[in-house]
């Protein structure tokens, strides 16, 4: 009858919050066991669940998949430089120790969750150059070259198809990426997002969140 109805939908949702309680799930909220029963896929943060949440690099690269150590320079260079709050990928690679070689900030464009991409502006010796690192999505589409093996070659469709499949293939076997660009500027002035074309690919760094010890078994 309607006047039971809300009993029985009570006591139905007590017996499921009691099956929780007996493998140590405290429900707060009897209405979220019916939620619960609908569930197919449940999806949850993985950092510091299942993972130790403390980022490490494992591969620096150029633009094609070959081992270089000029992209994390200039990584390196970007998020020592950088203002604000560092995030894991940032604690990362300035775990690297990579030296700063005499440069000095000059400017600095924010990062912001539309650009997905950070640049500072550093110089020494007359050398000035904006250095970029983000998404490698974003940060290709603002590359008109490439460095590789010493030397700069402009983008081509082969090139560039080549480029998007490393890190393609990076993001695939489970790494975060970063990309890391670069080019010279003129100095004595400011900087905008706007100046972030034209650069040169210098290429992709590769970054594992490694599993805790009892993932499998919480999985499980």
């Amino acid at each position: 009858t309607p006047e039971f109805l809300p009993v029985i939908t009570a006591v139905t949702l007590t017996n499921g919050a009691l099956r929780m309680a007996r493998v140590h799930v405290i429900v707060k909220r009897l209405a979220a066991i019916q939620n619960l029963g609908s569930i197919d896929v449940l999806c949850s943060d993985k950092t510091g669940t299942l993972t130790s949440g403390i980022m490490t690099l494992e591969r620096r690269v150029d633009a094609f998949g070959d081992a270089a150590e000029h992209p994390l320079r200039l990584a390196c260079l970007n998020s020592r430089f950088e203002s604000g709050i560092r995030s894991p990928l940032d604690t990362a690679l300035l775990a690297c120790d990579v030296p700063d070689d005499g440069y000095q900030k000059l400017d600095e464009i924010p990062f912001d969750f539309e650009r997905r991409r950070l640049s500072v502006v550093v110089g020494k010796d007359g050398d000035r150059r904006l250095i970029t690192k983000g998404s490698p999505e974003g940060i290709l589409a603002l590359c008109a070259s490439y460095a590789t093996a010493g030397h700069e070659e402009s983008f081509d469709a082969e090139s560039l198809t080549r480029a998007r499949g490393v890190f393609e293939d990076l993001e695939g076997e489970g790494f975060r990426v970063l990309a890391v660009a670069h080019k010279g500027v003129d100095s004595g002035r400011a900087f905008s997002k706007d100046d972030e074309a034209g650069l040169t690919l210098a290429g992709f760094l590769a970054f594992s969140d490694p599993p805790l010890p009892d993932a499998a078994r919480a999985l499980a």
